[in-house]
Formats: C-alpha cells, structure tokens, sequence
C-alpha cells in the first residue's frame, strides 16, 4: 500500500472511530462537485480535514481562506 493511501486509510479510520464514539452515523458520500476547481487529491484531503471537526466542506474552506485573506 502506497503512503499516501495508507494515510488515507487512516484518516479514514479515524473518522469512524470519532463517529462511533460520538454516536453519530458517518456522513454519506459527497457529490462529485470540486471545491473551487481543486484538483482531486486536494479536494479528498479537504473533505478529510473537514469532516473531523464535523464540517461541511464549504465550511472548512471558508475558515482556512479567512486566515490569509482577512489579513491581507
């Protein structure tokens, strides 16, 4: 198994295990849809990052780009 599939297995993994011991159900799969045009292994690595705070996608984009972008 490649690195980074190993690391999206675990991320994976982690969701799961955050979902079960929340109670909660994990979301259901996303639409094909691209967050601004991102290439797709930048997309599935947002989608990670957003659903362990339990975020939309949209949601953690927007945080993430208020940073630079507020402080410009």
């Amino acid at each position: 198994m490649s690195e980074r599939k190993s690391e999206q297995v675990l991320a994976v993994d982690d969701y799961l295990a955050q979902c079960q011991k929340k109670g909660l159900g994990p979301e259901k799969p996303v639409s094909d849809k691209r967050l601004l045009g991102l290439p797709p292994e930048l997309h599935d690595q947002a989608m990670v990052f957003a659903q362990g705070p339990g975020k939309s996608p949209n949601q953690w984009v927007s945080e993430v780009l208020q940073g630079p972008i507020g402080a410009g």
